[in-house]
């Protein structure tokens, strides 16, 4: 994927974004920005096995390289589990990490995602680690 939805803000580098859901006069930005010419190749590669019918084991490696040599480009991973405890309900478990090279702020998304607890000087150019647990329950 080739993105250049990423912009830098007061609360870390590569926090914000450039494109918004809100409504901006004429929706465009000026071509002085250095941000519009910020282009991210992004790959990702992910597996899952199963290793019983109620247990699957996955992994995901991705990288964001930084093709306006900014070196605001990141990489990392992820491994997790799922156990089915019964057809509705799913115990789950994941390890993140994650490396910024050094003009880069880009952190964990997600549900309960951890971007308001950190400051720029603790994302920005820093690597960052994750633990995350819970039960999936379908009504």
């Amino acid at each position: 994927m080739r993105s250049n939805n990423v912009t830098s803000n007061a609360i870390g580098n590569t926090a914000g974004s450039i494109l918004s859901n809100i409504s901006i006069p004429n929706n465009s930005f000026a071509g002085t920005d250095p941000n519009v010419n910020r282009f991210y190749n992004i790959y990702q590669i992910s597996a899952d096995y199963r290793v019983s019918p109620q247990f699957r084991v996955g992994a995901l490696w991705g990288t964001m390289i930084d093709t306006s040599g900014g070196d605001a480009g990141a990489h990392g991973g992820n491994i997790g589990a799922y156990y089915d405890l019964s057809k509705r309900t799913t115990l789950y478990g994941f390890a993140n990490w994650m490396k910024n090279q050094p003009n880069a702020g880009f952190r964990f998304t997600g549900s309960a995602a951890p971007s308001a607890n950190l400051a720029a000087a603790e994302i920005n150019g820093h690597i960052l680690t994750g633990l995350q647990a819970g039960i999936l329950h379908r009504f």
